[in-house]
């Protein structure tokens, strides 16, 4: 494949000037660190299936250009280094501009209470990466990282809708 799909909630003023410009610009804040999530319904989890709150109302579909997705991979440092641990890394990861955590994946439906809508699944893991500095400057640039962006906010609320 030449593309990878992430996924990133944001308000409505960022995710409709991205989706317009086909890159991230104002008011999306370059300095900021952003999460980006290849899980669908990790995603969907995290924003609370678009109702969670104005500020991840809108959910975005990233492709990534897969050459691209894999050297962020390469330069990242796990999200443990940030905390102080040593990585097999020479940086402690403490300002490191792109980290990894891999986080329990989730699945569709669940009991009721806070695991309603998913549950999840302690044998899978999921990949999260957080960009910033440098690396979220990558995401603003033309003819760079980023192969398309699209508004994938009806999916994600017609599956909160259904659970």
């Amino acid at each position: 494949e030449h593309t990878v799909r992430v996924y990133q909630a944001y308000n409505a003023s960022i995710a409709s000037a991205a989706v317009e410009a086909q890159r991230f610009v104002p008011p999306w804040k370059e300095g900021r660190m952003t999460w980006i999530k290849p899980s669908f319904v990790w995603m969907g989890y995290r924003c609370g299936w678009t109702r969670k709150d104005a500020n991840q109302s809108r959910v975005l579909a990233i492709d990534l250009h897969r050459a691209s997705f894999d050297k962020l991979l390469l330069d990242a440092v796990l999200a443990s280094a940030q905390q102080g641990e040593r990585s097999d890394r020479d940086d402690s990861g403490a300002s490191a501009a792109i980290v990894v955590q891999w986080d329990p994946e989730r699945a569709l439906g669940g009991d009721s209470g806070r695991h309603a809508f998913t549950h999840p699944l302690p044998a899978q893991r999921s990949l999260q990466m957080g960009l910033r500095g440098e690396a979220t400057h990558l995401l603003a640039v033309a003819d760079g990282i980023v192969a398309a962006i699209t508004d994938v906010t009806s999916a994600f609320a017609a599956v909160g809708a259904a659970l």
